[in-house]
């Protein structure tokens, strides 16, 4: 291999030499329930009964949330079950909240702006950062962390949300509640974009309900802006993007599967030596 190496280099005209992996990307190992994976002792989930399961998305982030980048993890059901939480309570709740309020307050069109207070512009500012932030991290190999900043960004849309209070503001003064909504619109397409790598059937459907029409690949960190969504820009009724699922009973239709398969093996008929 270094002969191969020190040809290739000499061979070049143009001075340009064979680039090396200069970061390799490598994690720690991944247990379940504390034990080590085992397809003969039936420990841990395989990807075809994991889909049976619950969808590929909430696998994905799952995995990724606490993906073994520095140490050891494990698979945990409880684990598994707060990560659930986190879709819908954190991610799923900001998404659902500003659009339907879109929706139902502005006839689906993203409202004008009007002058920003502090708590305005301070998530405005993270809004425009939060792109090449997590780019970087992403270069970086650090999945965990980009992922859990993605989560960190929606949480702080939903503090935004709270500390504004439209619901109430509206009742006052319905231009300075729609201001509020058009910087979460904004919001809601940054993490469009963010969960890409991660969730893209979810980002997928979160671009449709703002209605752009472009493919997800087409669309990088530099997409993501504090005028991403132009006003009046019209957007489509939004569905829940996530479900609650009740771990014990994944637990209990694993179990099932396991067993029906079990049950087919054994079925199978047996090729004796005198054959």
């Amino acid at each position: 291999f270094p002969g191969i190496l020190m040809a290739y280099n000499d061979d070049k005209q143009d001075g340009q030499k064979l680039v090396l992996p200069y970061n390799v990307s490598s994690t720690e190992f991944l247990m379940y329930e504390n034990d080590k994976f085992s397809k003969s002792r039936g420990v841990g989930i395989w990807i075809d009964d994991a889909l049976e399961l619950a969808p590929l998305d909430y696998w994905r982030f799952n995995l990724i949330y606490n993906r073994p980048e520095k140490a050891d993890t494990s698979f945990l059901w409880s684990e598994f079950d707060n990560n659930i939480k986190i879709l819908n309570d954190v991610i799923g709740n900001f998404i659902h909240r500003s659009l339907t309020f879109i929706i139902k307050q502005f006839n689906g069109k993203i409202p004008k702006k009007l002058e920003f207070d502090d708590i305005d512009k301070d998530f405005l500012s993270k809004i425009s950062s939060i792109g090449k932030d997590v780019g970087e991290t992403l270069e970086n190999f650090e999945l965990r962390k980009a992922l859990r900043d993605v989560v960190k960004f929606a949480r702080e849309g939903n503090v935004y949300l709270n500390d504004k209070a439209p619901w109430h503001l509206i009742k006052q003064n319905k231009d300075a509640a729609g201001q509020v909504f058009n910087i979460c619109a904004q919001a809601v397409y940054a993490l469009a974009i963010l969960l890409g790598p991660f969730t893209p059937g979810t980002s997928e459907r979160i671009l449709n309900y703002l209605n752009v029409r472009r493919d997800l690949n087409e669309l990088g960190w530099n997409s993501i802006s504090t005028e991403s969504l132009v006003v009046d820009h019209k957007i489509k009724k939004p569905e829940p993007l996530f479900q609650k699922l009740e771990t014990n009973e994944l637990q209990d239709k694993l179990n099932q599967i396991r067993g029906i398969k079990k049950e087919k093996i054994e079925e199978k008929e047996m090729i004796t030596y005198e054959d």
